[in-house]
């Protein structure tokens, strides 16, 4: 690996917990919740497969300070929509006790293909992710890097 400084690129995804501030049980009220954060942040919020998850994406950023940038940005918006609907918003990678057969999935082609190809899967995937993409420019350098990467 060259010892100057490779070119990198990183984005970050997070899907968050819709939670009814009373009971704080997951709370299926995306379609009330997305217009809301969409009318803010366009297409950086989407659904995901459970009506009570809502998913940020960050534009592909160049230093760390944009990427925290970036999702203090985006997550201020989904709070701000969220509780515009009476709703909190909670990052966590599953609920304590919302249980997987109380969740509606979301109407939308892709979730409905993924519940027919596997199904009790599909349905038990109430699951609140976090991926952060790293762009490495030097191609020779990725797999140099890949075998390095200790996540603890």
């Amino acid at each position: 690996m060259s010892s100057q400084a490779e070119e990198f690129t990183i984005g970050v995804e997070e899907v968050y917990q819709i939670i009814n501030p009373t009971t704080r049980e997951l709370s299926s009220r995306v379609e009330h919740v997305l217009p809301k954060a969409q009318k803010a942040l366009g297409l950086e919020v989407q659904p995901e497969a459970q009506r009570s998850q809502i998913e940020i994406g960050t534009p592909i950023c160049r230093t760390l300070a944009d990427v925290r940038f970036e999702l203090v940005r985006l997550r201020r918006e989904v709070i701000t929509a969220a509780a515009k609907d009476g709703n909190q918003i909670a990052a966590a990678g599953t609920h304590p006790f919302s249980h997987w057969d109380q969740q509606q999935l979301t109407p939308k082609e892709r979730y409905q293909t993924l519940m027919e190809d596997y199904q009790q899967l599909t349905r038990e995937l109430v699951i609140f992710a976090c991926h952060v993409h790293v762009g490495i420019s030097d191609r020779p350098t990725r797999p140099a890097i890949g075998t390095h990467i200790n996540i603890s």
